[in-house]
């Protein structure tokens, strides 16, 4: 048996109708239950002696384009778009893999990049973009989404070992940037833990946690109980850690190792 082969004139005005089609347009009917239905269905059944790669669907682009200035490049081997006009749940894609034997890897999803030299700022994994539309010029207006990433669990005794685990960084684990007009919290945790904070098991050559003067190290919800520091003098020598409650220090420490209760120096 021979695979068929379709070879397809290029044409560089032919847009979205340069291709296979094939439409379905379901306007007019109504119900449909549980069924899942579909324009294109591809089936592969891989045996259990079958090595090397099956592959389902395949998906190859070749880019020889250059960047031109002032003009938008994009060449994408796969793109799936959903256009949500209702209200019912809308996926642009979703991946799905089932584990039957619970043996052996199992991967939703890989994100793959094999390249040249070191970083140039634009070697991204996994990219999600957010905006109020998909111009060129988006227009600036206030758009929010929930969540960039989030994982989920069926039902309570479901588990992730890990909710993220990152390997091979150089610079920094996790950076996070607030909005244009500020953020709540860099980080929250929610629920219940054993230990809040673990660096017990990293070793680091400068500091473990590093915080800039006048930032506060709050005790209870409202931060009215705080640990500061304070430079109180160009010299440094009058450096101030202070203990502050509803705004006061209640006792500080300065760069000579005195301790001050309430405005006062206790003598050593």
């Amino acid at each position: 048996m021979t695979d068929a082969v379709i070879n397809l004139p290029p044409n560089l005005d032919s847009g979205t109708a340069g291709g296979l089609q094939a439409l379905r347009n379901t306007t007019g009917l109504q119900g449909g239950g549980n069924k899942i239905n579909c324009v294109n269905y591809s089936f592969t059944v891989v045996g259990k002696d079958v090595h090397g790669f099956e592959w389902n669907l395949y998906a190859q682009m070749d880019n020889y384009a250059n960047d031109v200035p002032g003009v938008r490049t994009e060449h994408v081997a796969f793109y799936a778009k959903a256009n949500k006009h209702g209200t019912a749940t809308n996926w642009a894609a979703c991946l799905e893999v089932h584990d039957h034997l619970g043996q052996g890897a199992c991967v939703g999803a890989e994100v793959d990049i094999w390249t040249k030299g070191p970083d140039n700022g634009s070697r991204i994994g996994l990219d999600v973009m957010m905006a109020g539309s998909n111009n060129v010029n988006d227009p600036v207006q206030d758009v929010g989404a929930t969540a960039a990433i989030r994982s989920s669990a069926s039902n309570p005794l479901a588990y992730w070992s890990f909710g993220a685990l990152f390997r091979g960084i150089r610079d920094a684990g996790v950076q996070v940037t607030s909005w244009l007009a500020g953020g709540v919290r860099a980080f929250e945790a929610k629920g219940k833990w054993i230990v809040g904070l673990d660096l017990s098991q990293a070793t680091f050559d400068a500091d473990a946690i590093r915080m800039a003067p006048g930032q506060k190290w709050s005790f209870e919800p409202t931060g009215q109980r705080y640990m500061t520091y304070k430079a109180w003098t160009p010299d440094g020598k009058g450096d101030r850690l202070q203990y502050v409650v509803n705004g006061s220090p209640a006792f500080e420490i300065d760069g000579a190792g005195n301790l001050h209760l309430k405005g006062k120096v206790l003598p050593l």
